[in-house]
């Protein structure tokens, strides 16, 4: 699978699609099937172009988080949404249920409602004493690994 104009970042898989993430600052679209291209969602939108560091969905809500800090909502192909929601890079990002977890470089984790992502929303902030490397949501518990060799567990 060919077509991103710089590194792939970071990959998602979601039913029978894959979506890759690039430097260039495009999420590509395949079908895992064949590997075939079905969309590129950025390519033409030069604002805010930044690299892609994370993906993720939240009913059916697509979610990239770039190394400037900002998200980019998604539904069908078609862009809902940018906002800048830290300050420095975002590293991880992941989904379960109605929530959307987003760590940066910035030393701590912020937390959307996905029903409410799209108004101007004010997310829960964790602190963090160490950079978010990653994220994952596991049977209502997010698990966080840091820059400074830790994992914690937040209920």
């Amino acid at each position: 699978m060919e077509g991103h104009k710089s590194l792939v970042s970071v990959l998602f898989v979601n039913e029978e699609l894959l979506y890759s993430g690039s430097w260039d600052g495009t999420v590509r679209l395949w079908w895992l099937g064949d590997h075939s291209p079905l969309s590129v969602l950025g390519d033409n939108a030069p604002t805010h172009l930044s690299a892609v560091h994370a993906i993720t969905m939240c009913n059916g809500t697509l979610i990239a988080a770039y190394n400037n800090g900002w998200l980019k909502v998604w539904k069908d192909d078609i862009l809902l949404k940018s906002l800048q929601v830290h300050n420095d890079a975002i590293i991880a990002a992941d989904a379960e249920h109605d929530w959307v977890f987003i760590g940066s470089w910035d030393k701590t984790i912020k937390a959307f409602n996905v029903n409410t992502i799209l108004e101007n929303p004010t997310p829960k902030v964790i602190d963090c004493n160490s950079v978010v490397t990653s994220l994952l949501l596991h049977q209502g518990k997010l698990f966080a690994g840091f820059a400074n060799k830790v994992i914690k567990v937040f209920s």
